[in-house]
């Protein structure tokens, strides 16, 4: 005879399980147990490639493991930018992962081997290593986390995210770390060097790497300023971050208007930030975001004018938008914008526009809790039962339909 105690657990195996398989077919990424040491050492030994990922060690992941209280979950990354999440449901600990949020190039590869020293391994292994794991955004990963634990346990406490990034000086002697460290200017110089390597990277496009040098720039100037680190200095250092990406963006050509939209975004993102963790998201938020637009400028080889389209109608699609509004924005004839824009496209601007607004709209069903008229009003359209024929209308199915077929 059960008592209640094995049912419910029985019951809460079930629909882990059951939520596990979901993950897993949706987004090609595993969750797995760590309800015991040997849990964990199959784990790191399973995903391990190189003794410089430190949390991917058996006792440091035990270590942080143990750390995990019933309102913390941890975003952990390593040197090669490589995530888990950590987290626990009625105290058993789990990890969702690993994912790379960012695509690893062959420059960027050849960087991490060239900034640790890493003579036993080639850049076509990294690569090979790195694209066997799913690719998602962190905040994507964490809410697959805060579905999967509402859905199979709805009275597990909210979770507060702390995240973790080992990425600086794993592979030195401890001996030469201390020396080094005791010798302000060639930290200095050292930090300078991470900048100008990041302002390249920058320019070339590679999200990647250049967070990579974004994190050990982070890293030197904690140790440097960790006497007077407070939030306002931290937002300080974010000021200036975004005027020296906003240089290395000029450098490239790419569009005023749109550098002047990503750094102003993330001016907003550093004002609202409460926390130092907050204001080095935003950091990598506007590294990303300009490494992004960077990249397809020089990709797609589009004009001026319509990279400034492109870019205005995927930031500003849930704002009243007309074609005279975007004219006038741009100083040309509502004829030329049209005729500029599909001929580098192959669409109208407003076909454009309504494409971003039915792909927000449908990573909002898939992803959040919104109500289909909220969804509707988050992507500027006010209407409702216009949104659903529109929506209809490029998924072939409902909003609702939609969202039960993508949501756990």
């Amino acid at each position: 005879m059960h008592t209640d105690m094995d049912q419910e657990d029985q019951v809460f195996e079930i629909r882990m399980n059951t939520a596990a398989e979901l993950i897993t077919r949706l987004y090609h990424i595993s969750l797995t147990e760590l309800r015991t040491r040997p849990d964990t050492e199959t784990f790191c030994q399973r995903h391990r490639l190189h003794r410089i990922q430190m949390y991917l060690d058996e006792k440091a992941l035990n270590i942080a493991r143990d750390t995990l209280t019933g309102t913390l979950f941890f975003d952990i990354s390593d040197v090669f930018l490589l995530h888990f999440i950590l987290f626990s449901v009625r105290d058993i600990p789990f990890v969702l992962g690993p994912f790379c949020p960012l695509h690893l190039t062959a420059t960027g590869a050849s960087a991490v081997i060239r900034q640790y020293g890493l003579d036993n391994l080639t850049p076509d292994q990294l690569l090979v290593y790195c694209a066997g794991y799913p690719s998602i955004s962190e905040l994507q990963a964490q809410n697959i986390v805060t579905s999967l634990i509402h859905a199979v346990f709805p009275q597990e406490p909210d979770k507060l995210l702390r995240r973790i990034a080992s990425h600086s000086d794993t592979g030195i002697d401890e001996q030469e770390n201390l020396l080094m460290r005791a010798n302000h200017n060639t930290f200095i110089e050292r930090r300078y060097a991470a900048e100008r390597q990041m302002i390249r990277l920058i320019q070339e496009g590679d999200a990647r790497s250049a967070l990579h040098q974004l994190h050990i720039v982070e890293q030197d100037v904690s140790y440097l300023k960790r006497a007077d680190n407070t939030l306002e200095k931290k937002k300080t250092g974010a000021a200036i971050l975004r005027t020296t990406v906003r240089h290395a963006a000029i450098m490239t050509g790419l569009p005023a208007l749109v550098i002047d939209q990503i750094t102003t975004q993330n001016a907003l993102e550093v004002t609202a930030a409460r926390d130092e963790q907050a204001v080095l998201l935003a950091k990598e938020h506007l590294v990303r975001n300009m490494c992004k637009a960077i990249r397809e400028a020089r990709e797609k080889q589009y004009s001026a004018l319509v990279q400034n389209t492109l870019y205005y109608l995927e930031h500003e699609y849930n704002k009243e938008i007309s074609i005279e509004n975007l004219s006038a924005e741009f100083s040309v004839s509502a004829d030329h914008l049209i005729a500029s824009f599909k001929k580098e496209t192959g669409i109208t601007p407003n076909a454009y526009l309504g494409q971003v607004r039915m792909k927000k709209a449908a990573d909002l069903l898939a992803n959040g809790s919104l109500t289909v008229s909220s969804v509707s009003a988050a992507v500027g359209i006010n209407d409702p039962n216009y949104f659903v024929k529109l929506f209809k209308k490029e998924y072939g199915e409902t909003p609702t339909a939609f969202r039960k077929r993508h949501t756990i």
